[in-house]
């Protein structure tokens, strides 16, 4: 073994000094640096030497697919036996408005409906407060009631789809409430259909800003919705750690997935306090990954996510259950879409979608082509769901 790494050793040597120098100094590199976003530079080539010097153990440090660590993936087989479910992030006006853009989601082929509510629904006021003017059905729909609600899954079972799910992050206790009523109203028991919510509001006082109350106060009712799914709905996904505001704030995708680890540490802490075992929380929890530039970054990032959060549910909390050790990801697909030719951003979300489902998540959505411009036009949204469908289907 030796002998062939000191050939491969000779042999790279050899490829720097009599190839790669010299066409370099004939048609100099574009950047001094080639590097991904914390600064790690990328080489020009890798061999099995790079591993070797990390001490790297395939069984150990990489595993099988569907086993620990998971970083290749929480299935053994991909999607070979179950795809990504596809998801549609949409709101605007009100919930009548809002109703025939459901409709026609799922009969575009969505699987997932995910709601995007307005910035006071996000904060906690109804459409007629002073605070609220200007905003209302502005950056998602209006949601003051459960008759809003009804409105919105007005002839939409929810149990004709696989999950139905809201963004906000401090409004977790009342979203609960609200999906849990209008269950009741349309004749569903909890384990009759899905509920994921993204209800993480620590990031939101370091990263966006829509919370409504103190931080000890929003760990309490974000861990209060972790507890009651806990123990009526172990089904439903009551918290989504969200990495996406933390990279559009500065932090990069790489250092805000650490911050929402760390976040995700905090509720764990609060519910084992409150005697919850860890395998009945950390199976309740899943990530909300986000890299918008670099391709192999946002694999690489889903992979090493993957085993960093086996380690510490296994090593940290003594996590039994395998699906507390496999975390499951959610995606948004989007490459900083721009106002000037709009038409291009269809490659640039393309691409980005491609990424994540390389990396292996489980809940898939992405950005529509003329959203730098508005509100998403039945076009471009429907563009966006052929943009997965492809992909699952076609490639």
């Amino acid at each position: 073994m030796k002998n062939t790494d000191n050939k491969l050793q000779k042999g790279k040597h050899r490829w720097k000094s009599e190839t790669l120098d010299p066409y370099v100094e004939l048609h100099p590199e574009r950047l001094k640096v080639f590097e991904n976003d914390v600064g790690i530079q990328i080489k020009p080539l890798y061999t099995p030497e790079d591993i070797e010097e990390k001490e790297f153990a395939y069984e150990k440090d990489l595993g099988f697919p569907g086993e620990f660590p998971y970083t290749r993936g929480i299935m053994p087989n991909m999607y070979r036996s179950e795809l990504f479910n596809i998801r549609v992030y949409s709101g605007f006006g009100n919930a009548e408005d809002c109703n025939d853009r459901f409709k026609k989601i799922l009969e575009w082929g969505a699987d997932e409906i995910q709601i995007a509510a307005d910035l006071p629904t996000q904060i906690g006021y109804d459409s007629d407060h002073i605070m609220a003017k200007g905003e209302i059905g502005r950056v998602g729909v209006a949601i003051d009631s459960l008759q809003d609600m009804e409105l919105l899954f007005k002839d939409i079972p929810l149990n004709s789809f696989k999950r139905v799910s809201i963004l906000g992050n401090s409004i977790g206790p009342i979203a609960l409430a609200l999906f849990i009523a209008l269950g009741e109203k349309k004749g569903l028991k909890p384990e009759e259909f899905v509920v994921d919510l993204q209800n993480d509001p620590i990031k939101e006082y370091v990263a966006r800003g829509t919370y409504i109350f103190p931080v000890k106060e929003s760990v309490r009712f974000a861990c209060d919705v972790i507890e009651w799914c806990a123990k009526n709905a172990p089904h439903w996904h009551p918290m989504t750690l969200c990495v996406n505001h933390m990279n559009a704030a500065g932090a990069g995708s790489t250092k805000g997935t650490a911050f929402a680890l760390a976040n995700g540490l905090v509720y764990i802490t609060e519910l084992l306090n409150r005697g919850l075992s860890i395998d009945e929380i950390a199976p309740l929890m899943g990530m909300f990954l986000d890299e918008r530039d670099d391709f192999f970054v946002t694999i690489a990032n889903c992979r090493a996510t993957r085993k960093v959060w086996a380690h510490i549910m296994r090593d940290r909390f003594k996590a039994k259950d395998p699906r507390s050790l496999a975390l499951k990801f959610t995606a948004y697909a989007h490459g900083g879409e721009t106002l000037i030719e709009p038409i291009n951003n269809i490659v640039r979300i393309a691409f980005a979608s491609l990424a994540y489902v390389l990396g292996g998540v489980q809940y898939l959505y992405n950005a529509s082509y003329d959203e730098a411009m508005a509100i998403p036009r039945d076009e471009a949204c429907k563009t966006a769901i052929r943009t997965q469908q492809i992909i699952a289907h076609e490639l």
